[in-house]
């Protein structure tokens, strides 16, 4: 299997002789979409690895997503432009978000993200207008890109676990809500009050 199937709902392309990565919904129209943990093509079971680049890019349907526990990243562009996009659910196994991958979704209100997140990429979450809160369960998230969160202006409350976080991009928070509160771990907080203000990010209030 090389080329690209389709099945359940959906095309995928052969990633390993047991994985595969999801192309993209069949039903460009849907409004809800489930990215599996796993599929049958032809009798044998896959696991869904990864998500094609622009999977969804530009998507004017789609409402909602639940993105399958063997799912690694979200790679660059995958969710750009979905502007009706409000939900996401995150499987447990991704380790990064990619660049701009949900850029410009509009409607997306909150993120949770899970325990083994490390990169959030430049980007990422730019210009989601009605996003409110951000949490990352991850203990090991290192980087926040450029312009992560830039332009979402109702940010209000993002929540780190992270002992492990050494850059932030410039201008990640550029255009958040004015009193943006980022609630970090208690040993951390004096490390992440400097790193917050060496990146100009002098409207945050970093609390424990």
């Amino acid at each position: 299997m090389g080329q690209t199937v389709a099945a359940a709902g959906a095309t995928y392309q052969a990633t390993g002789t047991a994985t595969v990565t999801y192309a993209g919904p069949s039903n460009k129209k849907a409004t809800s979409v489930t990215v599996p943990a796993t599929v049958t093509i032809s009798g044998r079971t896959y696991q869904v690895t990864s998500i094609a680049s622009k999977a969804f890019a530009g998507n004017k349907a789609l409402k909602s997503v639940k993105i399958g526990a063997n799912v690694k990243s979200i790679p660059a562009n995958a969710f750009k432009g979905c502007t009706k996009l409000a939900s996401v659910s995150f499987g447990n196994g991704i380790t990064s978000i990619g660049k701009n991958a949900f850029s410009g979704c509009k409607a997306l209100k909150s993120v949770t993200l899970g325990t083994k997140v490390t990169t959030i990429g430049d980007g990422a979450f730019q210009n989601c207008a009605k996003l409110t809160k951000v949490t990352v369960k991850s203990t090991k998230l290192s980087k926040i890109g450029r312009n992560a969160f830039a332009g979402c202006k109702k940010l209000g409350t993002l929540t780190l676990k992270t002992t492990k976080l050494k850059s932030i991009g410039k201008n990640a928070f550029k255009g958040t809500k004015s009193k943006l509160t980022v609630k970090v771990p208690k040993k951390k907080l004096k490390t992440y009050q400097k790193l917050c203000k060496n990146k100009g990010c002098k409207t945050i209030r970093v609390k424990k």
